[in-house]
């Protein structure tokens, strides 16, 4: 039997209100204030700053790939119920896909006003393609066979179909094993960038 969560998503008011260090405006404030401090307005129109840009939206993106890929969907799936996983996982995964692809696109910005190289933009195109794919187009078909199963699982047994859960499971298993190549074509692509990038570096 799967566990129920007693704190049902009606439940309102001051004890779901967050403090003010955990609102969002409050973190950004924080950060961009970090970052006038450690340097002065002009220069992060410079081309420092475009490097800087670079260099935060990698480690945001390869950051992202490797925690989601190695850390937190294992941890939820070995201490979640099934239905319950699947469910937080179909939230977000859209927003992990859609920050990996927006941080990709904007590191082949700055690379491409840095550096007179293809290469980059060839790697970071691969991790590009495979996040937007996976975004657009891979997780909402993965999510809402899913959900169809679900249903089926949880109907009742006159109206249960063994036949149609067990062809939906095979696609799940078809479409999340496609997601996961592409997921790994990202994070593969995000390390050979930071490789080439180590090269910048003076020893």
């Amino acid at each position: 039997m799967e566990q129920q969560n007693s704190a049902g998503p009606d439940i309102k008011g001051e004890v779901l209100k967050p403090s003010i260090v955990n609102t969002w405006y409050f973190r950004i404030g924080a950060l961009l204030g970090t970052l006038a401090l450690a340097a002065e307005p002009r220069a992060l129109l410079s081309q420092r700053g475009l490097a800087f840009l670079h260099l935060f939206t990698f480690s945001l993106g390869a950051g992202a790939l490797t925690w989601v890929t190695f850390v937190s969907g294992i941890v939820m799936f070995k201490n979640m119920p099934r239905t319950t996983f699947g469910r937080v996982q179909s939230r977000l995964f859209p927003i992990y896909f859609a920050w990996t692809t927006i941080v990709c696109a904007i590191q082949m910005v700055t690379i491409a006003a840095l550096v007179p190289s293809r290469f980059p933009l060839i790697v970071l195109s691969f991790e590009l393609v495979s996040a937007l794919a996976n975004w657009l187009w891979i997780e909402p078909l993965t999510s809402g066979v899913m959900f169809r199963r679900y249903a089926l699982e949880k109907a009742t047994d006159d109206r249960r179909d063994a036949a149609a859960i067990k062809d939906l499971y095979r696609k799940f298993t078809r479409l999340h094993g496609i997601s996961s190549v592409l997921n790994l074509i990202a994070l593969m692509a995000g390390l050979v960038h930071g490789w080439y990038l180590s090269g910048f570096l003076k020893f």
